[in-house]
């Protein structure tokens, strides 16, 4: 047996494609773009169930080629607004209506007849002069809310011109004059003012995204060419491709009366949208910009209120515009990729994953394969068409089956089975640690916030255009970052725009603030306590023992756990909390003296004192230690437990034995797998 001067350790480590129907031959249009039209793909045969009644498809109707699709229809009495209904001004007649834009349960909206067939109007209301006269007057302030049955008392019902103002991005083809001659960013035509406004077709059909189908058989084979999927680049799925309608900005070029349009002319999804449009980003404060008597807001968070068509502003801003970029050091740097890595950072990764019975085949042709072949393929981050889906004619742009936000955002090892190391830096934990688990040593918890999920607050509703918006009047925020309830007060969101008061009305805006912000400080504060007391362990000689070391290692693995959730505190404060403690536990653990000292109190008593000292110099109050009796040939049997006072010290009386020798044992782990063994 070993002095009483030596420390025992004793550790145990648990440790294919089918060809279309020939096409005439087709005159290009004013900006040298030719298309065939959705009749072309949607034949039977081919592609005849792909994009027939989506929400894209059926986003205009033609209510002069089919007055029974008119919505509320043009016979029910008083169903359409007039002067005194919460509108002044121009009352629009159904007769004159020409088309209807909008889904099947959302707003519609209304386009006239082209000025020069509308009849004469009664009285002194006349019909507002358009700009330019062959373009036809929406009616704005006009629109009907089919899940309330209300019309939008927005204000004064006007007419404006459509085509300049909004039809680029609901039709097929569209071109406009503008007030100045201006060569498009393809270089390949023109815009100027005798450039005749028109269109290709209605809604927003197969080749706005897929590229026309100019040449060939195939869409993708003529102007915009979107090299899909033959090149092996899935150009379709860049985020641009959504963000040439689904954007706050302005085109390069003037329009005829001198402001700029809100979409891009000539834009094909090969080019670079930059080229073509001014994206609106981010603004030190709400309120920056007016458009006609409106007035649109960018919170300087980057989401947006009163701005229609802002995904893709937010969706650049967020971290999921970068994956593939901000993490090329350490996920593509190895020879062969990182193929775990490219299955969340990579565009093309993340659709290989989730396989065949949700991914188109022809997606499938660009990016199955070796990992290897993800990472010499790899070019797209999370884009707008890896989560969404524009072919679902269920639920319009739904979230792709098996894409929701904790496939990736979770600890790798959960969802791969791999074995659990400490010393591992733990990355994007937040699903663990939003139902409370994965942490070393700590038991599980439970969902600190049940029943919410990750949209609830990372998506929160803060655009509207009315005061009191219904459900069919709201947008997703896609800046992916919540809206604190201090920000929201600061900034002027509506009641319910922000992440907490739609589930927490019962308090106000400052109360959650305070909770967040005590919640925080309170991590923060125990963050930079357990990282202090990690970088002392790991200076001291003990880390050279393994069963110390392993301390170290389970004190880091907790610590990057909680610093990467990224939460701090409000995804699981009291988990957050307990993994932090025991961090600061076994740091300052490393190195631990227990000493034990005999001494006869009587012929039947032996009194046993000892005391246990962290290896950072404090002493360890409330800590078990166990008394052993050993016995030559009989092996050890526990006698006694006791609990160190305030000042580390310990003291129990015991009958002595004959020829037995006293041990003391504390187990720094709940699991009682490293001890230290005094005689």
């Amino acid at each position: 047996m070993r002095s009483s001067s030596r420390i025992v350790l004793i550790a145990v480590v648990a440790a294919a494609m089918i060809a279309a129907a020939p096409a005439a031959a087709l005159a290009a249009n004013a900006f040298g773009l030719t298309y065939k039209g959705e009749a072309t793909c949607l034949v039977v045969g081919c592609h005849s169930t792909v994009n027939h009644a989506t929400a894209h498809d059926d986003f205009a109707k033609d209510v002069q080629a089919n007055p029974a699709s008119l919505v509320p229809s043009s016979g029910v009495a008083n169903a359409w607004p007039s002067p005194g209904f919460g509108m002044t001004g121009l009352r629009a007649n159904p007769a004159n209506i020409w088309l209807q834009l909008g889904s099947s349960t959302g707003i519609l909206e209304y386009i006239g007849l082209k000025t020069s067939t509308l009849p004469a109007l009664s009285g002194t209301t006349v019909w507002p002069t358009l700009n330019p006269a062959d373009d036809a007057p929406l009616f704005d302030g006009l629109g009907y809310d089919q899940a309330s049955g209300a019309w939008e008392a927005e204000g004064p019902v006007s007419a404006v011109s459509y085509f300049q103002r909004c039809a680029g991005c609901h039709h097929l083809g569209v071109t406009r004059p503008g007030s100045t001659l201006t060569t498009l960013g393809s270089g390949l035509a023109q815009i100027g003012p005798s450039t005749p406004t028109s269109m290709s077709g209605l809604s927003i059909q197969c080749e706005v995204c897929h590229g026309t189908g100019k040449t060939g058989t195939h869409m993708g084979t003529g102007e915009g060419v979107v090299a899909w999927p033959a090149s092996g680049e899935a150009r379709i799925l860049s985020s641009e491709v959504c963000g040439q309608c689904h954007v706050s900005g302005t085109a390069k070029e003037v329009n005829i009366t001198g402001g700029t349009f809100s979409n891009p002319n000539g834009y094909t999804p090969d080019k670079t949208l930059a080229d073509y449009l001014n994206v609106r980003a981010t603004v030190p404060t709400p309120g920056q910009f007016v458009r006609g008597n409106s007035t649109y807001y960018f919170f300087p968070n980057g989401s947006t209120y009163r701005a229609r068509h802002v995904y893709y502003n937010e969706w650049k801003l967020s971290g999921h515009s970068r994956k593939l970029t901000d993490s090329s050091s350490h996920v593509l740097a190895a020879a062969g990729g990182n193929a775990l890595c490219l299955k969340c950072h990579s565009g093309e990764g993340f659709l290989a994953r989730l396989g065949a019975s949700v991914v188109p085949a022809g997606f499938q042709a660009t990016i199955s394969g070796s990992p290897g072949a993800w990472t010499s393929n790899a070019k797209y981050s999370q884009e707008c068409a890896i989560c969404h889906t524009s072919h679902d004619t269920a639920n319009g742009l739904s979230v792709r089956a098996g894409a929701t936000c904790d496939v990736c955002h979770n600890w790798q090892y959960e969802v791969l089975g791999t074995t659990v190391r400490p010393g591992d830096t733990i990355r994007h934990p937040q699903r663990e640690m939003f139902t409370g688990r994965g942490l070393f040593d700590v038991a599980n918890g439970s969902a600190f916030m049940p029943g919410a999920s990750c949209v609830d607050c990372h998506m929160p509703a803060t655009y509207s255009e009315v005061a009191n918006p219904g459900p069919t009047q709201v947008r997703k925020s896609h800046r992916m970052l919540p809206m604190l309830p201090g920000d929201a007060k600061d900034w002027g969101v509506r009641e319910g725009g922000d992440s907490c008061t739609p589930c927490h009305g019962g308090s106000t805006r400052d109360e959650l603030q305070a909770s967040i912000e005590g919640w925080q400080d309170d991590i923060h504060e125990l963050d930079a306590a357990a990282n202090a007391a990690l970088r002392a362990a790991r200076s001291r000689p003990a880390t050279r023992v393994a069963a110390w070391n392993d301390l170290v290692k389970r004190a880091y693995s907790n610590i990057t756990f909680v610093e990467n959730d990224a939460s701090f505190g409000v995804h699981n404060y009291p988990y957050a909390k307990a993994g932090l403690q025991k961090a600061i536990f076994f740091a300052k653990s490393v190195g631990a003296r227990l000493t034990l000292t005999p001494r006869r109190m009587s012929l039947k008593v032996i009194g046993l004192t000892g005391r246990l000292t962290y290896g950072d110099g404090t002493s360890a109050s409330g800590q078990t230690i166990s008394i052993y009796r050993a016995l030559p040939g009989r092996g050890f049997v526990r006698i006694a437990t006791v609990v160190t006072s305030s000042s580390g010290t310990y003291s129990v009386a015991i009958a002595p034995y004959t020829g037995a020798r006293y041990y003391a044992k504390w187990a720094p782990r709940s699991t009682a797998i490293s001890s230290v063994i005094v005689r």
